[in-house]
């Protein structure tokens, strides 16, 4: 997989090659780093004891010496973003660029939508953010204040010393379209370039023991279209100084649904108060007459997995039903909402006649993990309008 495009010494031989291959080297020595080497002999003849050295001192040959060339080697992780709503803006997702190389690099960085679009992300308000941290650092899951916003090309890019991490912060906004579990991704692309700039580094060179030159290393081309080039042959070309990685929009939306039933509570006698105990079903020969108590329930349901708020439920009812009580149960989140009611609310059926409202407001359902369900319910009970008998 990995290609060297340059020895620095003429002795290197196949056993070197591995060494300058494995991921321990480019954490090695610096780039540009000048290594020395001086001998000295000495021999007697006759009684004079002579010296040559290589020391550059009185005359003496310089030291032989070569300059450590510059091994460009990176990773670029990509960490999801659970949980998101729908609607949700400058939702971030972190990437994680490791410098493994042997010298300081920057980096270009380029998005693009991945190949997961089960609804549609658009960019964020600063869309890439980034932040250079050192080596072994766990990037935030949220953009840190300190971050600096990367504009298209810019004319400096950030600089990443040896073994050191840029977090990249890529920023979008969720559809409001989103549905629960749907998924969304987008890939990163880092390119090397030359420290401090934006210009793309130029690799191998010649075996010149005075010029540094660049050897790049790195795994596999990763999802972003731009990661990989061509070679001549039509092979693909993995280590050319380049790598991405994807990261996961999952969206987390509250699923809600909502079921009215009716119910016979008895024939005669005014609707009883809820109690702790629940009232007996009323008897199947009992009927719907004037004056009988019938129970609405209006059961609210969540079955995903963010959480439903600000559930408002009312209901209006019909000018035959004279309200007696109502009251909210079942599994809202937190402090149950309470049930309130107002006359006033023109009757469905007649518009000219005022009817009680009944509502349960500012619920919260919390999301749930499949196939759980959390469900509320507000039950309203009332008597069948008998003749004279008013609202």
């Amino acid at each position: 997989m990995t290609r060297l495009t340059k020895l620095t010494a003429g002795l290197m031989g196949a056993t070197a090659l591995v060494a300058l291959s494995a991921p321990a080297y480019a954490v090695g020595t610096a780039a540009s780093t000048s290594v020395e080497n001086t001998f000295s002999l000495t021999y007697d003849t006759g009684t004079d004891t002579r010296t040559i050295t290589n020391d550059g001192v009185g005359g003496n040959d310089a030291p032989t010496a070569f300059v450590v060339d510059r091994v460009v080697n990176l990773t670029v992780t990509g960490q999801d973003s659970d949980d998101n709503a729908p609607g949700d803006t400058d939702v971030p997702v972190v990437f994680t660029v490791t410098n493994l190389g042997n010298d300081e690099q920057s980096y270009l960085l380029e998005t693009e939508l991945g190949d997961t679009t089960e609804f549609a992300l658009t960019d964020g308000t600063s869309p890439i953010q980034y932040v250079v941290a050192a080596s072994g650092t766990t990037c935030a899951a949220t953009v840190p204040g300190t971050a600096t916003e990367y504009l298209g090309t810019p004319a400096t890019a950030p600089v990443v010393p040896a073994d050191s991490v840029l977090c990249v912060y890529v920023s979008q906004n969720i559809a409001t379209d989103a549905e629960d579990g749907e998924a969304a991704n987008i890939d990163l692309l880092a390119t090397t370039t030359t420290s401090g700039t934006v210009t793309p580094l130029t690799y191998g060179g010649t075996n010149d023991p005075t010029t540094v030159e660049s050897v790049a290393i790195e795994g596999a081309p990763g999802p972003h279209s731009d990661d990989g080039t061509t070679d001549a042959d039509g092979s693909t070309l993995d280590n050319d100084g380049a790598d991405s990685a994807s990261a996961t929009y999952n969206v987390g939306a509250a699923a809600v649904t909502a079921l009215k039933t009716v119910a016979l509570v008895n024939e005669s006698g005014g609707c009883p108060t809820f109690a702790a105990t629940p009232t007996a079903a009323a008897a199947a020969t009992e009927l719907h007459i004037p004056g009988a108590c019938v129970e609405y329930t209006i059961s609210v349901t969540n079955a995903g997995s963010g959480d439903a708020t600000d559930v408002d439920l009312t209901d209006i009812l019909p000018k035959e039903v004279i309200f007696a009580e109502a009251i909210v149960e079942g599994g809202w989140s937190g402090t149950a909402p309470s049930a309130t009611t107002s006359t006033g609310a023109t009757c469905r059926e007649d518009a000219t006649t005022d009817c009680t409202q009944v509502a349960a407001l500012n619920g919260v359902l919390d999301g749930v993990t499949a196939p759980a369900t959390r469900t509320g319910t507000l039950r309203i009970r009332g008597t069948i309008r008998a003749t004279g008998a008013t609202n």
